[in-house]
């Protein structure tokens, strides 16, 4: 046996090019995404909790793409490795003739593969390493090459992969009758209507499932979070689209087929019946770009639509034009603003337990008319029941808006702000259940400790940084600075503003500029994992092509054979491509838009989007399909014109 596997293995080397690369870029994928992963889980400790939480979601999403590409590769291997097993149909049958069982065929080829994977995983270790080096270098990453543990994991995982598909391949393929092939049997499955009926009838299920589910926890849950659930369960969109694709497909071809005979295309229908008749190499490719398109489109509107929030809020509810925070205090006077052009207060950096920083503004309801506008989501008392001395203090309970409040229309609030012994706090909606303590928060003030209760959670306006708001009386009796200030805030762009002993001057320009580029802060490497994708469906797309070459071999032979042009074949196939990018453009334009904003409800708070909304940009969708156009057009030109050279159609028909 170890004799014939390497004789095998040293006269079939040309054919297993392919096979070597797909292994290397395997281990070097697997090694590579799995240390992305566990250095940016690593990095989560040391953000602040409301950062962490949010690159915690971000990695949760890279994991689930991790495992999906992962799954590609797996099946661009046993695409290659089932051509690989066809295109020795005369060694399969010549070895089964002679005894050898299904059982044994299928550990020649086991052992075929373990012979070739020291070089690949060698090779996939290295360059997984080199990539893994430059990445940690440019991105700042503290873990600078690929661990040891991560590598054996790495070639475990992959390994593990490859004997459960070699075998799976052996004993499928290893089960045809010797007897029937060389009798040109062969056995060939159709759909049939029962099971077309039946795939129909699970599909328009689970829609209707998910449909009157979602109907049902608007009407039970609390909105927010009902919009959030019912867009997850969107996601079971993906299951219906599995069970509705034969059904419509077939419906499909039934509709152009008329449709062709009606307008006498005699190439569009020649092109439908030899696509009809590799019906499960269509079914995979359609399927492949429907899940790798709606992801790369899904993640990236993901993060752009992100951006384009944080940069909105900051434009739309900001409406100062410039901050300026000095040093030191100086004295405000009797009024807090001057002309209406200026707004004076206090605001600090404060220090949360050891590492967290909050800017803490002194507000009150001057501010919230005229300098920013604090859009609630949240609010952590009950009103009806607050006690009566002092009412903003209640037991643990967060209410959530089913739509943004505009704190300036709070009547209570702003009475409460002129009291200086009002100790609320309004914070990011996220900040609230990652910092509070029973509705308590403790800030340090250059050494003074200050404890709020929470009032309320907003959207935040500047995702660069926590900001947090409090009664300017309170702040002011707290720090021993009655009549004081170190901020100004401009409401018009001032002429000639002072910004002597300034500690921080901003623009608005600036700040709308920052929450853009902040809004997925130290997430910016799980995009990488984005286009990773694209590669992949692009390999993939190749890969299929090249593997079915052997089936189209002879199809071409007999048309040309039959005296067909090499230009006719160029347009039928060009058809064939066509058709394949079209059917998938609205599966991926709608799984995309099902992704994002389950993906980014469950992000963020739904109330951030609806200032933007969701950045699902057609320009996306039609670069992604002219790449997917031009690399299957280009692949299915280059095996034409290699396959349909003068007298290989007679060599190819003799046999």
């Amino acid at each position: 046996m170890r004799k014939l596997v390497r004789m095998l293995c040293r006269s079939s080397r040309k054919e297993k090019r392919l096979l070597y690369i797909s292994y290397i870029l395997n281990v070097f994928l697997i090694s590579t995404i799995i240390m992305i992963v566990y250095a940016l889980r690593s990095g989560i400790a040391d953000l602040a909790e409301s950062d962490a939480a949010q690159a915690d979601m971000m990695a949760s999403a890279m994991i689930l793409v991790a495992v999906i590409i992962i799954i590609f590769f797996l099946w661009l291997i046993a695409m290659e490795l089932k051509g690989l097993y066809d295109s020795r149909a005369q060694f399969n049958t010549n070895v089964k003739l002679m005894g050898l069982s299904n059982g044994k065929l299928t550990s020649l080829y086991l052992m075929e593969m373990l012979y070739m994977q020291p070089v690949s995983m060698v090779c996939g270790c290295v360059l997984g390493e080199i990539v893994y080096h430059f990445y940690a270098v440019e991105a700042g990453e503290r873990m600078l090459w690929i661990q040891p543990g991560i590598l054996i994991a790495a070639m475990a995982l992959h390994l593990g992969m490859l004997l459960a598909t070699v075998l799976l391949i052996g004993l499928r393929r290893g089960a045809r009758s010797v007897v029937s092939e060389l009798r040109g049997v062969r056995k060939r499955r159709k759909k049939k209507l029962p099971g077309v009926i039946v795939q129909a009838g699970i599909a328009v299920g689970v829609i209707l499932a998910v449909y009157f589910s979602c109907k049902g926890f608007r009407a039970l849950l609390d909105p927010t979070d009902a919009l959030m659930g019912c867009q997850a369960m969107k996601l079971l969109y993906y299951v219906a689209l599995i069970f509705a694709f034969d059904p419509v497909m077939l419906l499909a071809f039934r509709i152009a087929e008329w449709i062709g005979k009606i307008t006498k295309a005699y190439h569009f229908r020649l092109a439908l019946k030899l696509q009809e008749s590799f019906w499960g190499r269509f079914k995979v490719m359609c399927f492949l770009f429907i899940f790798s398109g709606s992801l790369f489109c899904g993640l990236y509107s993901l993060y752009s639509s992100a951006r384009l929030a944080g940069g909105s809020l900051a434009e739309k509810n900001i409406h100062y034009q410039s901050c300026t925070v000095y040093s030191e205090p100086s004295e405000r006077g009797n009024e807090g603003t001057q002309n209406g052009t200026e707004y004076r207060t206090l605001k600090y950096q404060a220090l949360y337990g050891e590492d967290s920083h909050f800017w803490v503004t002194g507000v009150d309801e001057t501010y919230l008319n005229s300098c920013e506008t604090l859009l609630a989501v949240t609010y952590p008392n009950d009103h009806e029941t607050a006690q009566a001395d002092r009412p903003w203090e209640v037991p643990d309970t967060y209410v959530k808006t089913a739509e943004p409040v505009d704190l300036a229309e709070d009547e209570k609030l702003a009475e409460l702000l002129e009291d200086e012994n009002f100790d609320g706090i309004i914070l990011d909606d996220n900040d609230i259940f990652g910092f509070t303590e029973n509705n308590k928060i403790t800030l340090n003030f250059n050494g003074i400790d200050v404890t709020f209760t929470v009032y309320a959670g907003s959207l935040a306006n500047d995702w660069g940084r926590s900001d947090a708001y409090v009664s300017r009386a309170y702040l002011e009796k707290q720090l021993g600075l009655e009549g004081y200030y170190n901020t100004v805030f401009y409401l018009e762009e001032p002429e000639n503003a002072d910004g002597e002993g300034a500690s921080l001057t901003q623009t608005k320009e600036e700040i709308c500029r920052e929450s853009y580029t902040q809004a997925v802060k130290s997430t910016e490497n799980i995009e990488l994992v984005v286009w990773m994708i694209l590669i992949c469906s692009m390999m993939a797309v190749g890969t299929c092509l090249v593997m079915s070459c052997g089936d189209n071999r002879w199809m071409l032979a007999c048309l040309q054979g039959m005296g067909t042009r090499r230009e006719i074949l160029t347009k039928i196939f060009l058809i064939q491509a066509v058709w394949n990018v079209l059917w998938v453009i609205l599966p991926v334009v709608g799984m995309t838009n099902v992704l994002t904003r389950a993906l980014g409800y469950l992000t963020l708070n739904p109330a951030y989007y609806s200032v933007s909304g969701f950045d699902v940009s057609p320009v996306r969708f039609a670069l992604l399909f002219a790449a997917w156009f031009a690399v299957y057009a280009a692949i299915q030109l280059i095996l034409i014109r290699r396959e349909t050279k003068d007298g290989k159609c007679v060599e190819i028909l003799r046999k």
